[in-house]
C-alpha cells in the first residue's frame, strides 16, 4: 500500500516537511518500500532526500547504507549515522555496523516538540497531518 493512501496516514510530502523541519541541520536520508509512484525521489530539499526500495525492501536498503557509511566513514565516522527503527533485524544489523540507532517514539517525541506534529509517530498510531492544507 503506498504511504498516504491508509486512512489516517501521513502523505509522502507531508512526512518530508516534517522530517526537514524536525532535523533543519542534518543530512536524512528517507528510505521507504516500494516505488515511488509519483512521490518526490531523490535530493527534494537542501540536505533531504527520499529513496524507495523498489525491488528490494527498505530494510535492505538501509542495511546497505549502513555498511557504505561504514566503508567510507570508518568506525569513528559510522557513529555519526543515526538508524531510526522499531525492526530489531534493521537496529542489530546498524549497530553491528558502527550507526547509532533510535526508534520510532524517539523520532516522534522530537517531532512532537515542534508543536506536536509528530504525536503519535512510534505510539501506533498514524501521526497528525500538519494545520493547513493537504499537500500530496
Amino acid at each position: 500500500m503506498e504511504r498516504g493512501s491508509a486512512p489516517g496516514s501521513l502523505p509522502t510530502t507531508s512526512l518530508i516537511a516534517l522530517l526537514r523541519a524536525a532535523f533543519p541541520e542534518t543530512e536524512v536520508e528517507l528510505v521507504l518500500d516500494g516505488h515511488a509512484r509519483g512521490s518526490p525521489v531523490g535530493k527534494v530539499a537542501p540536505g533531504f532526500s527520499v529513496a524507495y526500495s523498489r525491488h528490494a525492501t527498505a530494510d535492505q536498503v538501509i542495511g546497505d547504507r549502513v555498511v557504505d557509511a561504514l566503508r567510507q566513514l570508518g568506525p569513528a565516522g559510522a557513529w555519526s549515522v543515526t538508524v531510526v527503527s522499531d525492526d530489531r533485524e534493521v537496529r542489530d544489523h546498524a549497530l553491528r555496523n558502527g550507526a547509532r540507532v533510535e526508534g520510532t517514539a524517539w523520532l516522534g517525541e522530537h517531532m512532537a516538540a515542534l508543536g506536536g506534529r509528530g504525536a503519535g509517530i512510534g505510539h501506533g498510531r498514524a501521526p497528525r497531518p500538519p494545520r493547513g492544507p493537504r499537500v500530496d
